[in-house]
C-alpha cells in the first residue's frame, strides 16, 4: 500500500472509512423497516379477520339471530362494511400511524 503524501491535494486523498454514526443510522433504518413490515403484516391479518367475521355474520341463520335478540337488518351495516373499516360507522384502520417508529 502506498502512503498518501501529507501535502497531496484533497482530490486524490483516500476516502475515510465508514464511521460508527453511519452504521448506527443504518441499524436504525433497519429497525424502522422491520417495525413497518411487522405493522403492515399485523394490519393485513386484522383485515383478514374482519372479512372472515363479517362473512360468518352474513351466513348466520335467522333462528340463531333471534336467539341472541338480533334481526338481519341489525347486521346489515356491519356486513356491508369493507374489511379495511373497523366498524359500520365508517372508522378506518390507519396505515400512517403504523409507520411512525415506537420510542
Amino acid at each position: 500500500m502506498n502512503p498518501v503524501p501529507i501535502d497531496a491535494p484533497p482530490a486524490i486523498a483516500p476516502k475515510p472509512a465508514l464511521t460508527p454514526p453511519l452504521r448506527a443510522d443504518g441499524a436504525l433504518a433497519l429497525r424502522f423497516a422491520g417495525r413497518a413490515v411487522m405493522a403492515v403484516l399485523e394490519l393485513l391479518l386484522t383485515w383478514q379477520e374482519r372479512a372472515t367475521q363479517r362473512h360468518h355474520l352474513s351466513m348466520a341463520e335467522e333462528h340463531v339471530l333471534r336467539d341472541v335478540g338480533l334481526r338481519r337488518a341489525d347486521l346489515e351495516p356491519e356486513i356491508r362494511t369493507p374489511f379495511w373499516r373497523s366498524d359500520g360507522r365508517g372508522g378506518k384502520a390507519s396505515l400512517a400511524s403504523v409507520l411512525i417508529p415506537c420510542r
